[in-house]
């Protein structure tokens, strides 16, 4: 799982049976660290099912380099700033390279129509398929937002589920 965070996305794979889960997340974050080994611990998954990573996109320290090739590639809410799009999609392409045949499965929210990843998957060498919500969610998605200095609205916004792989 590349970046992540709260790890949902990453602790659900391990509970539905994925023999082994890496959770990365930035390498200059050792509290993170801390707080993705409690998360595992308190969701009770076996360490030996679970491994936690310093990782920071664009990045390719040797503990990435020496990492066995990836089936699957986790990652929720990445793709916010505009300045790490192409360093999340180069570490997508260098596993992928490892393995031609992994997938990277990542939701996206249409933040502004002025910004788009087409580009950058293809100058990495990226196909995206774009996998309704409908179904695996069952309905549409509305997001409702509040907290200090957000108004209150119900307000429709683009959410995708994304699968990313590699033009063969």
């Amino acid at each position: 799982m590349l970046g992540a965070g709260t790890a949902v996305p990453g602790i659900t794979a391990a509970k539905v049976g994925a023999r082994l889960t890496t959770l990365t997340d930035r390498a200059t974050s050792q509290r993170l660290t801390a707080a993705l080994r409690q998360t595992c611990h308190l969701n009770r998954i076996p360490d030996s099912r679970v491994q936690i990573l310093p990782l920071s996109w664009g990045v390719f320290s040797p503990q990435l380099l020496d990492l066995p090739p990836q089936d699957i590639l986790l990652a929720s809410d990445c793709f916010y700033d505009s300045a790490d799009f192409e360093d999340i999609l180069a570490t997508v392409s260098y596993f992928m390279d490892k393995n031609r045949h992994c997938k990277f499965w990542t939701s996206y929210q249409e933040r502004s129509s002025n910004r788009s990843l087409w580009a950058l998957l293809q100058r990495w060498g990226l196909r995206c398929e774009i996998i309704p919500l409908e179904s695996v969610h069952g309905s549409s998605l509305w997001v409702k937002l509040e907290g200090p200095g957000v108004s209150k609205l119900n307000s429709p916004h683009t959410l995708r589920l994304w699968e990313i792989s590699k033009h063969c």
